[in-house]
């Protein structure tokens, strides 16, 4: 016995799979960001003690601004908030990316 999941033009329909997969793609990319954040600030700079400037290529982004910026809008955009990342998180991330770049900014005495 089949199930009913409506004709084929309503399963395959591109507005259909347009969302379904625009929606699955921000949370998909939000987790790599959230992924490339906790690897910089927690093994590139905290393990190893590179510097931002040095390892902020590996951000999806390219810098940590533009990272925080683009992660707020998925957040903000995504229809169901997800449970493993918060709005908190993201500004507890461009705290830390403010905090260490003021720090290695700072002229040596």
């Amino acid at each position: 016995m089949f199930l009913s999941m409506g004709s084929r033009q309503d399963v395959c329909s591109p507005e259909r799979n347009k969302d379904m997969l625009g929606d699955n793609y921000k949370y998909a990319l939000l987790a790599r960001m959230q992924s490339d954040c906790r690897y910089v600030l927690d093994v590139e700079i905290g393990i190893y003690g590179n510097s931002l400037r040095a390892c902020q290529f590996r951000l999806w982004a390219k810098t940590p601004e533009a990272q925080i910026a683009h992660m707020r809008k998925l957040y903000d955009e995504v229809p169901e908030k997800p449970d493993w990342i918060t709005e908190e998180e993201i500004s507890g991330y461009e705290k830390h990316f403010k905090e260490i770049s003021s720090r290695e900014c700072r002229p040596a005495m």
